[in-house]
Formats: C-alpha cells, sequence, structure tokens
C-alpha cells in the first residue's frame, strides 16, 4: 500500500494481507459468546429473553422487508422453535448462529 522515495525501504502490502491483518485485529478482540447475546438483543427488543412474532415482524419491517407476510414469518419462527413454545429463545437462536450452510 505504500511506497516511500528511492532512498528508504520500499514496502507494499496487497489487498489480501490488508484484510488478514485488519480482520485478525478486529476479530482476535471479540468474544463470540458476547457478539451472539448482542445480536440476540436486537431481535428481542422487549427484552422478554425471547424473540417473539412480534419482534420478527418490527425488524423485517425495519429492514425494509414489507412484503413479507405473516405466514412467512411464523414459518420462520415455526422452522427454528425445538420446544414449540411459539418463539426463538436464546438457545434456540444460537444454535441458529451456529448452523452451516
Amino acid at each position: 500500500i505504500g511506497q516511500e522515495n528511492s532512498n528508504e525501504k520500499i514496502s507494499t502490502v496487497d489487498l489480501d494481507m490488508a484484510y488478514e491483518i485488519m480482520s485478525s485485529q478486529y476479530y482476535s478482540n471479540r468474544d463470540p459468546e458476547v457478539e451472539m447475546d448482542n445480536n440476540f438483543q436486537l431481535f428481542d427488543a422487549d427484552n422478554t429473553g425471547y424473540i417473539t412474532f412480534d419482534n420478527l415482524r418490527f425488524i423485517a419491517r425495519e429492514l425494509g422487508q414489507v412484503s413479507m407476510g405473516e405466514d412467512q414469518l411464523r414459518s420462520m419462527i415455526d422452522a427454528f422453535d425445538g420446544d414449540l413454545d411459539g418463539q426463538i429463545s436464546k438457545e434456540e437462536f444460537r444454535r441458529i448462529m451456529m448452523m452451516e450452510t
């Protein structure tokens, strides 16, 4: 990235190396458990300890997903609601986040 005059040492960093350096610094200071908790809190705006249908509908609207119908939102909850209580617990959320694609 840098180049100095001919009397000084020339150093370059390619884009991949810069990304690696920056991401290792950024991610080395982060705790994945804390990150998951913070992400869960974004959905659980009313601090009930669960992501409810209303929470999910609010987030969808905030993200501009106005065309997403109630059936689609309920299907999302149903797909990951392991204990069938109609909402997503923090543990269920963690399982979603840990799923490999």
